[in-house]
């Protein structure tokens, strides 16, 4: 008597073995999987690590998205302080997390009175300035006032020191009244160049006072300008930072749980397919793990994977401008 021997099965995918087994009547899905082993198993030390590198990605994250924010609140405060404004124009998602965060919340207070403090340090200084500015301009103004009236006298003293003239010419009046009125004259035009020596002065004190508004001015500036450009490029830095910590804890949740998919034996985490031959024609066939395998089946195990919605996959942060 000729004993066929059937054509032998396979099972391929999720297993410890994947290959051919022999054939025999009334072999499921099941027994078919612990020919091969059983379900594929990865190594706890795997695991370990990838849940050690989660939670140091996690709290790195936490630093560097709380840092983000600080910069975020230092350049509203640095760009409102070189518009010379006392309310800093905070972002409106960022107003949203400091009403969730405390901390936060605190440093924009400490942005928003450093801004008040140094606006108002600034305007104080120019505006002492720019009285002291009045007061010349006062003083150049009463000076010219003086300077006229003084115009005025040597105009006189002028006419009547002609008619002195003429009249001492024809023997009519003394030498010493004609004296009088060329000392009161000279002396009158000495006034008037004093006067006008104030007014010089008054005038280079003011064009000293525009040069230390404007140096003051500038030197705030650039020194703002500086630590606006810094806190830039510090902020882009650490988006940058937070764009990649953020991808390797994706891939870390994603990558965790289907290790972990690897030590569960139940059937529910898994998927089997079979594909048949019939009539010359290869059909692929859901089943479950009680269906009985015919002979030249080709067993497909598959990690039956849930949908993972990790923690920083959706933050708000929006690259910096």
């Amino acid at each position: 008597m000729i004993v066929v021997e059937s054509r032998p099965i396979y099972v391929m995918g999720d297993v410890q073995k994947p290959g051919e087994y022999p054939y025999r009547p009334g072999l499921t899905a099941l027994q078919a999987i612990g020919l091969a082993g059983g379900y594929y198993r990865v190594s706890d030390p795997g695991l370990l690590r990838l849940e050690r590198d989660a939670i140091n990605i996690s709290g790195e994250l936490s630093n560097l998205t709380r840092r983000y924010y600080y910069m975020v609140a230092r350049r509203a405060r640095l760009t409102s302080e070189l518009e010379l404004v006392t309310e800093p124009a905070f972002p409106a998602e960022m107003k949203d997390r400091a009403a969730k965060d405390q901390a936060l919340q605190q440093v924009i207070d400490q942005e928003r009175s450093l801004l008040r403090i140094n606006v108002g340090n600034l305007k104080q200084q120019i505006d002492s300035l720019e009285r002291t500015r009045a007061l010349y301009e006062r003083e150049i103004e009463a000076v010219d006032k003086q300077i006229q009236a003084g115009k005025t006298q040597i105009e006189i003293v002028g006419k009547e020191l002609n008619v002195v003239k003429a009249l001492f010419a024809r023997g009519l009046t003394t030498v010493s009244r004609q004296s009088d009125l060329e000392r009161s004259q000279a002396q009158m035009i000495a006034t008037e160049q004093g006067f006008q020596t104030l007014m010089l002065r008054a005038r280079q004190n003011i064009t000293q006072i525009d040069q230390k508004i404007f140096d003051l001015k500038e030197e705030r500036r650039a020194k703002l300008s500086a630590e606006l450009q810094q806190t830039r490029l510090e902020l882009e830095e650490t988006f940058n930072r937070i764009e990649t910590n953020r991808r390797l804890m994706m891939e870390a949740q994603i990558t965790a749980p289907v290790l972990a998919a690897g030590s569960d034996d139940s059937t529910d985490s898994h998927v089997f397919l079979i594909v048949r031959s019939e009539d010359g024609r290869k059909t692929t066939i859901r089943a479950d793990d009680h269906l009985e395998l015919q002979p030249g089946d080709v067993l497909k195990v598959q990690r039956n994977y849930s949908p993972i919605s990790p923690e920083f996959g959706s933050a708000s942060l929006r690259a910096p401008g």
